[in-house]
C-alpha cells in the first residue's frame, strides 16, 4: 500500500472509530469485519475529514449533523452553513477505495 493511501485509510479509520458507543456505530461499522461495510464506512468519514479539516468542527456528533449521504440524498454528501459569511458549502465526495483508483485517477478541474 503507497504511504500517502495508508496514511489516509488509517485517518479514515481513526474517524470511525470516533463513532464506538454511539448511535452510528453501525454506519462506520464499528465491529463489523465486512470488506463492503468498512469501504462504505471509509466513504463516509471522508466527509466527516472534509468537515474537520476545512470548518474546524472537532466533535464527532457535530460532524455528523451535516452528513447527508445516503439513498436518496439528491447527490448531496453532507453541507455546512457558514453563518458569519452567509455562506452555503454542499459537498460531493467520492473515496476511492483501492490504492490504485487512489493513485492513478484523473483530477477532475
Amino acid at each position: 500500500m503507497s504511504k500517502k493511501y495508508a496514511i489516509l485509510v488509517k485517518i479514515l479509520d481513526q474517524i470511525r472509530e470516533e463513532a464506538r458507543g454511539t448511535k452510528w456505530a453501525n454506519q462506520y461499522a464499528i465491529d463489523d469485519n465486512r470488506n463492503e461495510a468498512i469501504m462504505a464506512a471509509r466513504s463516509r468519514s471522508y466527509i466527516h475529514l472534509y468537515l474537520k479539516v476545512m470548518f474546524g468542527i472537532g466533535r464527532f456528533d457535530e460532524r455528523e449533523s451535516y452528513v447527508t449521504d445516503g439513498s436518496y440524498d439528491g447527490g448531496i454528501d453532507g453541507f455546512f452553513i457558514d453563518r458569519e459569511s452567509k455562506r452555503i458549502y454542499l459537498l460531493q465526495s467520492k473515496f476511492r477505495n483501492t490504492e490504485k483508483n487512489f493513485e492513478e485517477k484523473k483530477h477532475q478541474q
